[in-house]
């Protein structure tokens, strides 16, 4: 897989294209929206890999959360509303992050 830059609103949407025992790294100095650069890389017990680590430190990011984690996040947003919107994926992950439980999307 490419060690490159995405848009976390990209994670989300395609959560599932991406290996579910990696992470989700992003900056923590600014505010997460569907823009904030992020990227997904391997932190494997078996694939740590120091190009990705360097990767995320030169560019100001840090480990968020694990794929396996968003990936339940998004198919729990999915399973409470049909056409889930970029916005509500974006405060469902917030609200996971924050709580350490899933959203409750009241319709």
């Amino acid at each position: 897989m490419e060690t490159k830059i995405l848009a976390l609103s990209d994670v989300l949407v395609n959560s599932n294209s991406f290996p579910w025992n990696f992470a989700l790294y992003l900056p923590f100095d600014e505010k997460w929206v569907t823009g904030t650069r992020c990227a997904v890389l391997d932190t494997s017990e078996c694939g740590k890999d120091e190009n990705d680590l360097h990767f995320a430190k030169s560019n100001g990011l840090e480990y968020a959360i694990g794929m396996q984690q968003v990936q339940a996040i998004v198919d729990n947003a999915k399973s409470q509303k049909k056409d889930v919107e970029i916005d509500l994926l974006l405060e469902a992950l917030l609200f996971y992050y924050d709580n350490d439980a899933f959203i409750s999307i009241k319709e």
